[in-house]
């Protein structure tokens, strides 16, 4: 969300200054929840009345963003966060005033590249998880940690040999764009390697996802690994725009790769 701000105090000498950056006021990490799940976006245009003080005495909502949560997220944050100046009279003297602001929410996306993220975990020899480590290639994902929670259960249900057998097993997620190969660099060369699920989707320039097709889809505790189903969906705009005027294709895995002892 890139807020672009319009300060207009209204019928003062020296207008109203704000006292902290506007450009933290409201942020991508303040998008609502319900906002996110229906793709909603727009401008909110606030009408704010400053005291003499120089505290926020009213935040009203003069033209809406078309979302009624954006619209209630904007003034709730300005409350907590905007700090001010007063405005001042032609003598010099501190007065109310009103303040004219504008507020762009536009959701935030992805830009369209190849990536992947490796957790490998090591076993000691009774095929126990001692530790792990992670690689990435591409992107950094925050949200990438070395959780054992289930991994040794996945291993049981995958792999031929009971897990004493393996020196470590590892887990990758990769996002490969249209033939790039830097993904691969995260494979083990000699390692019992499966795909678990693959699914590659259809990118238009605009970063619409327009389709997505299963290419594998393994059957873990009878429910199978569909990436279609995953955080990726079709219809929706998931990505940046790309100025390319054809489509580009995704291809997303969930692997699995043990290296013997």
């Amino acid at each position: 969300m890139a807020p672009f701000v319009t300060m207009l105090a209204i019928a003062a000498a020296t207008p109203v200054q704000a006292q902290n950056d506007p450009q933290q006021w409201v942020t991508p990490d303040d998008y609502p929840a319900s906002a996110l799940r229906v793709d909603a976006e727009g401008v909110v245009r606030v009408i704010m009345s400053i005291d003499a003080a120089g505290n926020l005495a009213e935040c009203q909502v003069a033209q809406s963003s078309g979302n009624a949560d954006l619209d209630a997220v904007t003034c709730a944050l300005l409350r907590k966060r905007a700090k001010f100046a007063p405005a001042r009279d032609a003598s010099g003297q501190p007065v109310a005033s009103k303040v004219a602001q504008n507020f762009r929410w536009t959701l935030p996306r992805e830009k369209l590249a190849s990536h992947a993220s490796r957790m490998t975990y090591s076993l000691n020899k009774e095929g126990h998880i001692t530790g792990c480590k992670i690689a990435e290639v591409g992107a950094h994902d925050p949200a990438v940690t070395c959780s054992p929670q289930g991994i040794e259960f996945m291993a049981k249900m995958t792999l031929p040999n009971s897990l004493d057998h393996y020196s470590s097993i590892a887990i990758m997620l990769a996002m490969k764009v249209d033939d790039e190969a830097s993904v691969n660099t995260l494979r083990s060369p000699g390692a019992e390697h499966k795909v678990l699920a693959q699914s590659v989707f259809t990118v238009a320039p605009t970063g619409m996802v327009t389709e997505c097709v299963p290419m594998q889809a393994s059957q873990v505790s009878g429910r199978p690994m569909n990436m279609c189903e995953g955080p990726i969906k079709v219809g929706k705009k998931e990505f940046e725009p790309f100025p390319q005027t054809q489509s580009r294709k995704l291809t997303v895995s969930f692997e699995m790769s043990a290296q013997p002892r």
